[in-house]
């Protein structure tokens, strides 16, 4: 069962919408965006096409005394599902990123439709921040798939030059932090861009066990954090 569902950091109450719902996953059924093919419901625009995406397909009963306001509700529903976030009651740690594929209405009796939903989705379980307490340090990274870093930096000195997993970080001042977003592919010191402070070949990424090398940590604070993605 459904525990809850967030359409743009705002949860979806199905209660709302009378939906008593029988929902299923379909973990086996890995998805190639590379091969994905039109005609569903929206043609969804993939930022990260590389990896596998699952399909979760969900069932979500309609019940109103008035034909014609069940099917709105339906749609109105459905609407509010184009992009959403899915968790489940028995594995609350994961959350379901999903785009809407295709959906069916189905007139079930009078008053009583059922919407069937099926989405292309991404599977992230619960941030993880590793604290490096020493160089090199292996992070063992959740979920089989390759998933995106972020990599804080706190400057416990005036640094110079500092060389942290494949970048090198350029006059970073005591007390301030620069962030690398590989997520959102960004770099950030308090929320500013500093691009003009890293060199950077790529945004950090990882699967599997991931080494995290750092220069003198008695120098700086380095924080990993990541998402697990099934």
């Amino acid at each position: 069962m459904i525990q809850s569902i967030y359409s743009a950091g705002v949860e979806v109450v199905l209660d709302d919408f009378s939906a008593a719902c029988t929902a299923y996953k379909v973990e086996a059924a890995v998805l190639s965006p590379n091969t994905y093919q039109g005609g569903g419901a929206l043609l969804p625009t993939y930022t990260d096409t590389k990896e596998g995406l699952y399909s979760l397909s969900i069932d979500l009963l309609i019940e109103t005394p008035d034909v014609q306001a069940a099917r709105s509700l339906a749609l109105e529903l459905k609407q509010r599902l184009l992009k959403c976030n899915v968790i489940f009651e028995d594995d609350r740690q994961k959350e379901y990123d999903c785009i809407l594929h295709s959906y069916t209405l189905t007139d079930l009796l009078p008053g009583m439709i059922l919407l069937n939903c099926v989405f292309d989705a991404v599977i992230w379980g619960p941030e993880v921040s590793v604290v490096l307490s020493e160089s090199p340090q292996n992070i063992a990274i959740s979920g089989p798939q390759k998933t995106y870093l972020t990599i804080s930096v706190e400057a416990l000195e005036n640094l110079a030059e500092y060389a942290v997993c494949g970048m090198t970080i350029h006059n970073l001042p005591q007390g301030k932090t620069l962030i690398v977003d590989g997520a959102r592919r960004t770099v950030e010191i308090d929320s500013a861009n500093a691009f003009d402070t890293v060199s950077i070949i790529d945004f950090p990424a990882a699967q599997g066990e991931f080494t995290a090398v750092a220069d003198d940590l008695s120098r700086a604070t380095v924080t990993i954090s990541y998402r697990g993605r099934w």
